[in-house]
């Protein structure tokens, strides 16, 4: 796909993605603070400088969550949700390296599939809410989307799904007013996708496709287990604190697994390279 065609195509599908998703909501009295939080979360994706971007989505969020009409007692996970977003905004996005085009599609579709995993599990834990769906009908728009090699550049396309994240956090928020166990199962499901992108920061960069693909797509395969497994155990706890007990250690044994197979820190990589041949003196 040109040059040209990325231009027209993707304002196109990314104003879909967002009708879809604000449109699913408009029969709440608190669209027009999600209108806008999610507007500032999606601005934010296009600075570069960090902490500007990280605190812009951080802005952002907590503007949509303030219009969520959560009760006072579960403010907590208002916050929680707000960090996971800065979280997500303020990793960057993997750059392909040597990996060709479908690698390149690859790299950029794999934030989106992450997204449609986590929905799924979010879905489980608060499977009342039918604003569930046509969110996953934006989500699969955008990740044809991205498979298609339409966000894979410039850099704010590829950290355009933060925003994504921001509408899963805040499906959270108003799907699970009414149990405070499907909040957190949600949340948890949603911790993988915000911690992702900081475990893929410290892997090893991958030149070849193969190398490239096999431990993102076994970090996939994690993800929907545990996805599943927590929506089944602690969304549906009976209190909070059980709720919490159970999510919290499903939670850090998957980002060890994920950590485990997403190969190891750069540093070491770094020192592990041969230092470059001198130049020959004739």
């Amino acid at each position: 796909m040109n040059a040209a065609a990325r231009t027209v195509l993707r304002p196109t599908v990314l104003l879909f993605g967002a009708v879809v998703f604000v449109r699913a909501f408009t029969g709440s009295a608190v669209a027009a603070g999600l209108v806008g939080g999610l507007g500032l979360v999606a601005v934010s994706t296009a600075i570069d400088l960090r902490a500007l971007r990280v605190t812009m989505a951080g802005a952002g969020m907590a503007l949509a969550v303030t219009h969520s009409a959560a009760p006072v007692h579960q403010r907590w996970a208002q916050g929680i949700a707000v960090l996971f977003v800065m979280a997500h905004a303020g990793v960057e996005p993997v750059e392909p390296v040597g990996t060709g085009a479908f690698g390149e599609r690859f790299d950029a579709t794999l934030p989106w599939l992450q997204c449609l995993v986590a929905l799924g599990g979010i879905y489980a834990c608060v499977p009342e809410t039918t604003e569930i769906r046509p969110i996953g009908w934006g989500m699969a728009a955008l990740t044809m989307a991205g498979a298609g090699g339409l966000f894979r550049e410039p850099s704010w396309a590829r950290r355009l799904p933060t925003v994504a994240v921001a509408v899963l956090g805040w499906a959270v928020l108003f799907g699970g007013t009414f149990r405070d166990s499907a909040l957190v199962g949600g949340l948890a499901v949603l911790g993988f996708v915000a911690a992702r992108g900081w475990l893929e920061s410290l892997a090893t960069p991958r030149r070849s496709f193969v190398s490239r693909t096999i431990g993102p797509l076994a970090v996939l395969a994690l993800q929907s287990g545990y996805s599943i497994a927590v929506s089944r155990t602690a969304g549906l706890a009976t209190t909070r604190a059980h709720a919490v007990a159970l999510a919290v250690p499903q939670l850090v044994a998957a980002l060890v697994l994920a950590r485990l197979l997403l190969g190891p820190r750069r540093q070491s990589a770094a020192r592990s390279d041969p230092p470059p041949p001198h130049p020959t003196i004739r």
